[in-house]
């Protein structure tokens, strides 16, 4: 016998980690999301066993869960392609500073 009200719960409480991990990106903080993954993975480990009645009750509140997840991981992914355009962008800046401050220094032309 399952511990329905209990899975229940852990999949409603994680859906809530998942939606303030969202804000937080969105805000701009940084996020450890180790413990998040933990518990979905020990949670999924769980919801394998359930059969019957039991699947049908959790189906609903897993689906949010999921929803969440998707949301949270294509946020990530674009957020790490904003961080990355912005590396590329300062980088480029400096080795164009950097070409630009070597010819100030004597690495270009000279008898100006």
């Amino acid at each position: 016998m399952t511990d329905t009200p209990t899975l229940v719960g852990e999949l409603v409480y994680l859906t809530g980690i998942t939606e303030a991990a969202r804000r937080r990106l969105k805000e701009g903080q940084l996020l450890d999301l180790t413990s998040l993954d933990e518990r979905c993975t020990t949670l999924c480990t769980r919801l394998e066993t359930i059969t019957g009645p039991d699947r049908q009750t959790l189906q609903a509140a897993f689906l949010a869960l999921v929803g969440e997840l998707n949301l949270l991981e294509a946020e990530l992914k674009a957020s790490r392609d904003s961080t990355m355009t912005e590396i590329s962008a300062v980088t480029q800046r400096r080795r164009a500073a950097g070409a630009y401050g070597g010819a100030a220094t004597g690495g270009g032309a000279r008898g100006r």
